[in-house]
């Protein structure tokens, strides 16, 4: 289990502030919030990627920032951070590098992760050349090198299409099953509801909401309206008025 505890980042105007957070490996966690609410902000704390002011994340009870920690967690970033111009092979052998691991440890873990991703004829192309789908598919591969025991997504199923949506959901919820944690954003409600067990809310900086999530009980939608109420919604009158006959 992960545990976050009393963590505090000022950055500009803006302050984060999470006095407790677990994220437990038998969890699918959503995080939700609105734009500039704090969820990549506390995504990269939890990397290390910006130094946190206070606070201490801890993984069963030890620093996380113990090199052989770190190696327990893994990061779904944004394909727009990946290495464009590096092959999809090279980018693998770049993080295998990064946890250390062994040629022969790589090999064999190179072979499974190719086998799961469908990148057998696209494995020696660079990244750049892949479509979205296909630049998911090659991170994912690169995460499961590590054999993660709590991995963290951000947008994962952005700029997909239907088949790519459902095969990327489909390996979450497999990774799951095995007993790995899950931590998960997006904006995408409806997917949110029928995947995560578990929701996390966060508004300007702090967590309101913390709570195992039923979907077959509770509509996702429904607990954030209940805390980001929309002030600005628009008129629908004004658009009967824009095309109303003068």
């Amino acid at each position: 289990m992960l545990k976050i505890i009393d963590l505090q980042k000022k950055y500009k105007d803006f302050a984060l502030e999470i006095e407790n957070l677990e994220i437990k490996k038998d969890c699918i966690i959503g995080l939700v919030g609105m734009n500039g609410s704090g969820k990549t902000i506390l995504m990269k704390s939890i990397f290390n990627l910006i130094r946190f002011n206070k606070g201490q994340i801890l993984i069963d009870g030890d620093n996380l920032f113990k090199q052989q920690n770190l190696k327990r967690i893994a990061f779904f970033p944004d394909q727009n951070t990946v290495p464009l111009d590096l092959t999809v092979q090279e980018y693998w052998q770049y993080i295998a590098t990064l946890v250390n691991l062994s040629t022969k440890e790589f090999k064999i873990k190179e072979e499974k992760s190719i086998k799961l991703t469908k990148l057998e004829k696209l494995y020696k192309k660079t990244i750049k050349q892949l479509s979205s789908g296909e630049k998911k598919r090659a991170i994912m591969g690169s995460v499961l090198l590590t054999e993660p025991e709590l991995i963290f997504f951000d947008e994962p199923t952005a700029n997909l299409d239907i088949n790519a949506t459902a095969e990327m959901l489909e390996i979450i919820k497999q990774l799951s099953s095995i007993g790995v944690g899950i931590f998960i954003t997006s904006h995408d409600a409806e997917e949110m509801q029928d995947l995560i067990n578990h929701l996390v809310l966060i508004k300007d900086g702090k967590i309101l909401y913390d709570q195992a999530f039923d979907k077959g009980k509770e509509k996702l939608v429904d607990i954030y309206k209940s805390f980001y109420k929309n002030q600005d919604a628009i008129n629908p009158e004004y658009i009967k008025d824009i095309y109303a006959k003068n």
